[in-house]
């Protein structure tokens, strides 16, 4: 049951900060990106863009951290710990594509690589070691 709130939490850890992100690569960069100007009228403020983020973020990520809690809770009768963390296995499946897929991106569109990572780290670091040291604890 803990590994479930441990979930919930760090799900809503995530969401906090890609809200604080996603608020600043929109301040930056609202004028630069072709098709947020193109999909967005003018008249539209950047708060009104980020009032969505601000209430889906925190429902998709929080259901997120309930399924990786649920997997970590299911698997944490044969986990062996490495790598830091309490359940290695885990970690490795949570932290790996995001990572990857981060460095991908960046490889191929290296004018990303800052917001890219900005989203990628906090995922990886809060739902692949945070997450299971709040549930073993």
């Amino acid at each position: 049951m803990k590994a479930l709130l441990a979930g919930f939490l760090t799900g809503y850890m995530v969401a906090i900060c890609w809200t604080i992100w996603a608020g600043v690569l929109l301040a930056r960069y609202s004028q630069t990106i072709l098709w947020l100007r193109r999909a967005v009228p003018p008249q539209v403020s950047a708060v009104a863009l980020m009032v969505p983020l601000f209430l889906l973020l925190p429902l998709l990520l929080t259901a997120l951290g309930l399924v990786l809690g649920g997997v970590y809770w299911a698997t944490q009768a044969e986990a062996p710990g490495a790598l830091g963390t309490p359940h290695w296995p885990f970690t490795l499946l949570v932290t790996a594509p995001p990572l990857f897929l981060a460095a991908l991106i960046s490889l191929r569109h290296p004018r990303l690589l800052r917001p890219v990572w900005g989203f990628a780290l906090p995922f990886a670091l809060i739902f692949g070691w945070v997450m299971p040291f709040l549930a073993s604890r």
